[in-house]
């Protein structure tokens, strides 16, 4: 990230060279009944990707999108006020504003990812006023528990139950449609580079590493892929960037210390051998599990049972991969291939699980065996815990992960599983235990 400072005339003044900008702004009456500013973006270039017109408006809270000249926000700046409504709010300008060049899809405090490249103005500082508690409700609007799920919702930005933010600076954001890295994919054998843009002539991307780069000089087209041939694995300090004219526009970064997991617009590609020896290798744990056979017959419940309660106690936790074809102490025996077993999976998936996680059923091949294979059941983090075993309601078993080993759960723990993740509807069907 690039950082320089303007001062105020000059945030006035590249606003002004704006034909139109997009503009959302939240404003709350405080304790002592004055209304102030808490939220305010201003962005150029391409509208934020939730942005349409809109204007909530309740007895304490206002929230309003709208288009605008850029040179309607200079003269707020200019002014220290907003007309937002019925209402002339205060602004405080920042002497020295910090300037940021951010990448596309890069996170930038409080308000929407952008999905170009941009620079970011923090230009002014946010009320402090006290909002007092209450839900928000009006005829013509929607209904919020608080004022900053209300603000999260309308900026298009997550917000977690209970931690909403209530105030943000107000920031001027201009995105630059120059070009932009939509995915940087990562594989045993190259990397591939995908971007696009409206000014890519003349433009290249670079790999670069701590010892030296390489480059691809692009073309004329508005979109491409440019490939790196990889011979070993990528050296820690790995990056990619999309440069114009002596300075870059896109970046991504491929790993440790400039990124400290995968970034969003990076993709890695893990060969099945690979994915299936790192499994094997780590062992049992909280979200792998070992079987040896396939889940048995119909006849056979409670060997079914046993098979797809992991599934369920991966889907209340962090997720995780059930291995069918490995025994309990990492021996890879495989299963004989038949025809039908992916489907076989996903039906005792479907009939046992409740409420269906997600997940989905993948077939790692042994390299040395045509015949055999491990099936691999790969289970997601559910978003509507508890998540019980059980082909009636009566009968669903709720169960978690502790270490290597799947347990039942009492009730306690099954009402903080709901609280964790609240599922929809009403009521948790089923014992609580075996």
């Amino acid at each position: 990230m690039l950082t320089m400072s303007w001062p105020t005339a000059q945030i006035e003044e590249r606003f002004r060279t704006e034909q139109k900008v997009w503009v959302r702004a939240a404003a709350a009456r405080d304790l002592q009944g004055a209304w102030n500013l808490q939220f305010l973006e201003v962005t150029a270039g391409a509208p934020p990707p939730s942005w349409r017109p809109a204007r909530w408006e309740y007895r304490d809270a206002l929230l309003v999108s709208s288009e605008h000249p850029g040179a309607d926000i200079a003269g707020w700046l200019s002014d220290k006020h907003v007309p937002l409504g019925d209402h002339r709010l205060d602004i405080q300008p920042m002497t020295q504003a910090q300037v940021h060049r951010v990448d596309s899809l890069a996170k930038s405090g409080f308000y929407e990812t952008l999905p170009w490249p941009c620079i970011s103005v923090d230009f002014a500082a946010s009320s402090d006023g006290q909002i007092p508690d209450g839900s928000l409700v009006a005829d013509d609007a929607p209904t919020f528990y608080e004022f900053g799920m209300a603000a999260a919702a309308f900026f298009g930005v997550p917000a977690a139950l209970g931690r909403a933010a209530r105030a943000a600076q107000a920031v001027f954001r201009v995105q630059d449609l120059t070009g932009r890295i939509l995915l940087a994919r990562i594989s045993a054998s190259e990397l591939a580079v995908s971007v696009e843009g409206a000014r890519l002539a003349g433009a290249a991307v670079d790999l670069a590493r701590p010892d030296g780069s390489e480059r691809r000089r692009l073309g004329d087209a508005r979109a491409a892929t440019v490939v790196f041939p990889l011979t070993e694995p990528l050296p820690q300090g790995t990056w990619v960037v999309l440069h114009r004219d002596g300075e870059w526009v896109d970046r991504r970064f491929l790993n440790w210390p400039y990124s400290m997991g995968t970034e969003p617009g990076v993709e890695v590609v893990v060969e099945p051998e690979a994915r299936l020896e790192a499994l094997v290798s780590a062992g049992e744990g909280p979200s792998t599990e070992f079987k040896a056979t396939l889940p048995p017959r119909p006849q056979d419940r409670a060997g079914i049972r046993k098979a797809l309660k992991t599934v369920a106690a991966f889907a209340n936790a962090e997720g995780g991969t059930i291995l069918f074809g490995v025994t309990d102490d990492g021996a890879v025996v495989g299963v004989e291939r038949e025809r039908g077993i992916e489907e076989r999976l996903s039906n005792l998936v479907q009939s046992w699980v409740s409420p269906l996680p997600p997940y989905h059923v993948e077939v790692l091949p042994l390299e040395d065996r045509d015949d055999r294979a491990i099936y691999a059941v790969i289970v997601d983090q559910g978003d509507r815990p508890p998540y019980g075993c059980g082909t009636e309601p009566s009968e669903l078993v709720y169960c978690v992960r502790r270490g290597a080993t799947t347990f039942p759960i009492d009730a306690d723990e099954v009402r903080a599983l709901a609280r964790s993740r609240p599922p929809e509807g009403e009521g948790i069907p089923g014992r609580m235990f075996d």
